[in-house]
């Protein structure tokens, strides 16, 4: 998160500041350094006035509404309403993605709702390059698929995953797949 308003303030300057921070991208430990009063920082209100020297609007608006069930956040939520897309939709994330529960939560309930949703997990993070230029390619041939109706590299199966510890990528028609519970014990079972 930390990381994430440093970027997106970097994103909102012009010149030598936005300049510094595309340079930090590419030596991760000078933006820790800029961040490292941050993640030390207590109370935790007061982070964002470590990092950028000021007070950051959505940061401070997240520690006015801290529970997920206030009112606040209801009015802003459309995932209860994610069943009536018309759209083709396919969700890309990664298996550390800070988002990725919602967007499996977003996913069950397009599935619920009878729609056919593709979905891509890969081993990669938020912002990581690899996911991102993945989501593009993804992108690209979704588009093609379903706004030209170019469906020759659109996969068969709808929900592609990478399995983590050499697994390798993996095909499947929905998520999660078929499962079967096992007990296992500590101790004997008499």
């Amino acid at each position: 998160l930390f990381r994430w308003i440093l970027q997106l303030d970097a994103m909102d300057r012009k010149g030598l500041a936005r300049t510094l921070l595309g340079l930090s991208r590419l030596a991760p430990r000078l933006e820790d350094r800029i961040l490292n009063r941050a993640f030390d920082h207590l109370p935790l209100a007061e982070a964002d006035r470590e990092i950028l020297g000021r007070p950051v609007d959505f940061y401070q608006t997240w520690f006015t509404h801290p529970q997920a069930d206030d009112p606040y956040w209801r009015q802003i939520d459309f995932g209860r309403q994610i069943a009536n897309t018309t759209a083709s939709v396919h969700l890309v994330s990664g298996w550390y993605d800070i988002l990725l529960r919602e967007l499996l939560f977003d996913y069950g309930a397009l599935r619920a709702a009878g729609h056919k949703p593709y979905l891509t997990i890969g081993p990669w993070h938020h912002l990581e390059f690899e996911g991102a230029l993945e989501a593009l390619r993804q992108g690209l041939i979704w588009f093609d698929a379903n706004l030209k109706g170019d469906r020759r590299y659109l996969r068969e199966m709808p929900v592609r995953i990478y399995v983590m510890g050499g697994g390798g990528w993996r095909e499947m028609e929905s998520w999660p797949p078929p499962a079967q519970n096992t007990l296992f014990y500590l101790q004997d079972e008499r």
